[in-house]
C-alpha cells in the first residue's frame, strides 16, 4: 500500500510522485495495490473511471502493467491541500486492505501500509491516529507492518512530529490478543532526491534470509522483443542483509515449446497455469514469442469454464495431480475472429490430466477427446525434384520473377512451419542458410538417410503423399489463376508458383485455412484482400481436407487446398455463370455467411477510386439488404472476447436455415450451393418503390455506425459477459 499526502512544496510534490511510481514499478503482477491520498480527508484513487468506476475504489488492485498504469495517472492527477489528516489516511488504508483480504485467499500475504508526508498531522488529537492504527490492525490480525517516511526540511527538524511518525511505524498502540505486532521503520529523507531510492528499498524489510528453491519471476514481455520472459532467481545475503539478485532469465517460449505446440487430433490441446489460477498457455491466446504489448493475466476460468465448474482448476491451483473426464468443448475462429467470430466444438467426453511443474508454482493440463481420431501416414518415400521454399538460396534457370519476388515457373515450392520442426523456437529464432536448406533438400530427396532430428518424423512422408499434386494442378490449369496451395494441419503449405515465405509464417493460422475449417465440407469464400506486392485485391477459394473416405465432419482434418484469384477475374466468372448481373438493370453482389461483401460490381467499376474493398461489410455497402435480413431473423449478432486487447467483438452470421432464397421488392438473396456464400441480385435504384422496412439498418447493426468497416479499423466494443472467447 502507498499512503500519499498532497504535499505543499511544488518540488516535494514532483518529486513524491515519482517515488509513488518507483513504488508502483517494484511490484510484480502477483503484488496488490491501493493508493491513499490525504489532506483535510482521505480518499482511494478512483483508477479507471470510465471503464471500472469502483473496482480501485472498493479493492487492491493485482500490480498488472494494465493496473499500474491506470495508477500512475491517477498520481498525476493529484493536487494540493495544506492539511494532513493522518487518521482519515489510516483508516482509509484499514479499510482498504480488510475489503481486499479475502479476494485471493492468500493468508500468508505481506501487507504493509508506505506512510508518506512532509508536514505535521493538523489532527484535533494525535491519538485518533494511534487509536486508527491499533482497531484497523486488530481486524486484519495484526499482520499490518507500517513504514513511515517524512520528506523535507520541515520533518527533518520537527522533533515532535519525529516521535509520532516513528510511534505510528513501531504501532506503540496495539492489542496483541489476536497476533503480535510486527514493528516498521521510520525513514527521515531531508534531500529529496534520494527519496525514489529510499522508498524503492522498502522490500528488503521482507527479504528472507535463507531459500530452499530459486524464485520463479512471474511472466513479463521483454524489452528487445523476445516475447515473454521470466527470470529464476535467488537472492544474495551477506550477513542477513540483502546485497543483491542473482538471476538467469529464459524465454517462455523456450520453456513452453512442448505445449504451445502440443497436438495430437484437431481437438486436442494443453494449457499451463499457476497457483493463482492466471493462464500462462492457452490455444486461446497468443503465443509467448508473439506477444508485443504488457500481458494481461487471463483468468483461466473464463477459457476453461467447464474445467473450473467441476473443480479441476481448484486442484490445479493447489498443486495437485490428477485425470477426469468430463463433456467440454473448444473455441475456434471462424476466420478472422476479431471480424468473424468464433464457433465451439463439443466434446461429448474429453480427458483432463494435469499434473504440477516440480519445484514451481505452474501446472500443465492436457485435454485429448475421449473418441478423438489421430491419423498417421506410414511411408517414407523419398520426394523426387523437391524444391524447398527459399528459391532466393537455389540457383535454378527456372526461376522466373513474379512482381518482386523469385518464384517457381514450373514447380511447387515447399514452406515448412515451425511446428513441422522438432524445435520449433530454434527454427523461428535463426535465420535459415544454405547449408541448413541444402540438408532439408538431401534429405527429402532421400540423397542422405541419416536420421534428421530437426524435422518431425512424419513430415518427410506426408510430404512424398503431396508429391504428385503438381499433375493434378497442371490437368486443371487456368489463366485466371494467381496461384494455387494445399496446406497440411502439420504445417507443411505447397505452392505454385513457388515462393518464399518468411519463417514466422504458419498457414494453420490464416484467416483462409480457418474458414475452410470452420464451413466444413463446404467452397469457402473468402473476401477480397490485397497481395503482399499490393497490385491489387485476389479472392481466395478454399476447402478443408478430410482423412477418411466420405469426408464427414466428424473426421480429422488432414488440411486445406485453395486457389486465388484477381477480383477482376472472379467477377467475370460471376457474369459468366450469372448474365443477369451484367445487365444494367441489376446489380449482382457475392457475400459470404459472415455478412462481408466478397464482389461488388462497383468493385471492378473504375469510377470509384476510393471505393472500399476489402472488410467491406453488408451493412455498410447494402444497409436496405442487411436491415431485411437483420429484421427477418436471418442475419443475427454474435458476440466473443479478445483477452489480449480488452475488448468485445460484435460479429455477424447470415442463416437462412431450410430456406434457399429470399425475396423481396427491392433483391433477391440466393444460397451458393454448397459454399459459405450467397448471390444477391439488385433491382436499380430507379426501378424500385419504396422500402421494405422502415428500421435504421445502422442503428440495427452497432458496428455500422459510419464507416468502421475497414482492413485496420473494424473493431467494435461492447461488454458481455456470456461471450464465448476470440482466438
Amino acid at each position: 500500500m502507498i499512503r500519499f499526502q498532497l504535499l505543499a512544496n511544488t518540488n516535494l510534490i514532483r518529486v513524491a510522485k515519482k517515488a509513488a511510481k518507483t513504488i508502483l514499478d517494484t511490484l510484480n503482477p502477483s503484488d496488490r495495490i491501493g493508493i491513499v491520498e490525504f489532506s483535510t480527508k482521505a480518499s482511494v484513487a478512483m483508477g479507471d473511471i470510465e471503464r471500472t468506476p469502483t473496482c480501485f475504489k472498493e479493492q487492491l488492485a493485482y500490480a498488472i502493467p494494465q493496473n499500474k498504469e491506470i495508477l500512475k495517472r491517477n498520481v498525476d492527477k493529484i493536487t494540493v491541500d495544506e492539511n494532513t489528516n493522518y487518521t482519515a489516511a489510516i483508516e482509509t488504508a484499514f479499510n482498504l486492505l480488510l475489503d481486499s483480504i479475502d479476494l485471493d485467499g492468500n493468508e500468508a500475504r505481506d501487507k504493509v501500509i508506505l506512510f508518506l508526508t512532509d508536514g505535521t498531522p493538523t489532527d484535533p488529537n494525535t491519538t485518533t491516529i494511534f487509536e486508527a492504527i491499533m482497531n484497523g490492525n486488530t481486524k486484519l490480525k495484526n499482520k499490518v507492518v507500517i513504514l513511515t517516511y517524512g520528506i523535507g526540511s520541515v520533518i527533518a527538524k520537527d522533533e515532535s512530529t519525529q516521535q509520532i511518525l516513528t510511534a505510528m511505524a513501531n504501532q506503540t498502540m496495539r492489542d496483541e490478543t489476536h497476533g503480535k505486532v510486527r514493528e516498521g521503520t521510520f525513514t527521515v529523507v531531508e534531500d529529496a532526491s534520494n527519496l525514489r531510492q529510499t522508498m524503492s528499498s522498502y522490500y528488503q524489510y521482507f527479504s528472507r534470509s535463507t531459500y530452499d528453491s530459486p524464485i520463479i519471476a512471474t511472466p513479463y514481455v521483454d524489452a528487445l522483443g523476445l516475447g515473454l520472459v521470466t527470470s529464476i532467481c535467488l537472492p544474495v545475503h551477506h550477513k542477513g542483509i540483502i546485497k543483491g539478485v542473482a538471476c538467469v532469465d529464459m524465454t517462455m517460449s523456450d520453456l513452453l515449446t512442448d505445449i504451445t505446440y502440443f497436438s495430437d487430433g484437431d481437438q486436442a490441446y494443453a494449457f499451463m497455469i499457476d497457483n493463482k489460477g492466471r493462464t500462462i498457455v492457452h490455444p486461446s491466446l497468443p503465443r509467448p514469442s508473439v506477444v508485443k504489448n504488457d500481458i494481461l493475466f487471463v483468468p483461466i476460468s473464463n477459457l476453461e469454464r467447464t474445467a473450473a465448474k467441476e473443480g479441476i482448476i481448484e486442484e490445479m491451483k493447489r498443486g495437485t495431480s490428477g485425470k477426469r473426464i468430463i463433456e467440454s468443448g473448444r473455441v475456434f475462429p471462424r476466420g478472422a475472429s476479431s471480424m468473424e467470430g468464433v464457433y465451439e466444438v463439443k466434446m461429448e467426453k474429453a480427458e483432463y490430466s494435469w499434473e504440477r511443474i516440480e519445484r514451481t508454482n505452474f501446472t500443465i493440463c492436457v485435454v485429448i477427446p475421449v473418441n478423438g481420431t489421430v491419423f498417421s501416414i506410414a511411408n517414407n518415400d523419398v520426394v523426387s525434384g523437391f524444391v524447398y521454399h527459399r528459391t532466393d538460396l537455389i540457383q535454378d534457370p527456372k526461376m522466373c520473377r513474379q512482381y518482386d519476388s523469385i518464384v517457381t515457373k514450373d514447380m511447387p515450392s515447399t514452406f515448412l512451419a515451425a511446428k513441422a520442426f522438432t524445435n520449433p523456437i530454434r527454427f523461428v529464432t535463426f535465420p535459415e542458410t544454405k547449408s541448413t536448406v541444402d540438408k532439408i533438400i538431401e534429405y527429402m530427396e532421400g540423397k542422405n538417410e541419416e536420421p534428421f532430428d530437426t524435422l518431425k518424423e512424419n513430415i518427410r512422408s506426408i510430404v512424398s503423399v503431396l508429391d504428385g499434386i503438381d499433375s493434378f494442378w497442371i490437368s486443371q490449369d487456368d489463366e485466371s489463376t494467381i496461384r494455387r496451395y494445399i496446406a497440411t494441419s502439420h504445417g507443411i503449405i505447397i505452392t505454385k508458383p513457388g515462393v518464399t515465405r518468411e519463417q514466422t509464417y504458419d498457414p494453420t493460422e490464416q484467416p483462409w485455412y480457418l474458414r475452410a475449417l470452420a464451413n466444413r465440407k463446404q467452397l469457402t469464400i473468402s473476401f477480397p484482400h490485397k497481395d503482399k506486392h499490393n497490385k491489387g485485391y485476389e479472392i481466395t477459394l478454399s476447402k478443408s481436407l478430410s482423412v477418411g473416405r466420405q469426408h464427414l465432419i466428424s473426421d480429422p482434418v488432414f488440411g486445406v487446398a485453395g486457389i486465388d484469384f484477381s477480383i477482376r477475374q472472379f467477377y467475370n466468372f460471376i457474369i459468366k455463370r450469372y448474365p443477369k448481373c451484367d445487365e444494367e438493370r441489376y446489380s449482382c453482389f457475392i457475400m459470404d455467411n459472415s455478412g462481408f461483401i466478397v464482389m461488388h460490381r462497383d468493385f471492378v467499376n473504375c469510377s470509384n477510386k476510393d471505393q472500399q474493398i476489402e472488410g467491406l461489410h453488408v451493412t455498410i455497402k447494402e444497409p436496405e439488404i442487411a436491415k431485411h435480413l437483420i429484421k427477418n431473423y436471418h442475419m443475427s449478432r454474435r458476440a466473443c472476447i479478445n483477452f489480449e486487447k480488452l475488448k468485445d467483438y460484435r460479429t455477424w452470421i447470415v442463416d437462412f436455415i431450410s430456406a434457399e432464397m429470399i425475396r423481396s421488392k427491392s433483391f433477391e438473396l440466393y444460397k451458393l450451393r454448397d459454399t459459405n456464400a450467397f448471390l444477391g441480385v439488385k433491382l436499380s435504384t430507379d426501378e424500385t418503390t419504396g422500402s421494405d422496412d422502415t428500421e435504421d439498418a445502422q442503428s440495427s447493426c452497432a458496428c455500422s455506425k459510419g464507416n468502421i468497416y475497414t482492413s485496420t479499423n473494424y473493431e467494435c466494443q461492447h461488454e458481455d459477459e456470456t461471450a464465448d472467447k476470440c482466438e
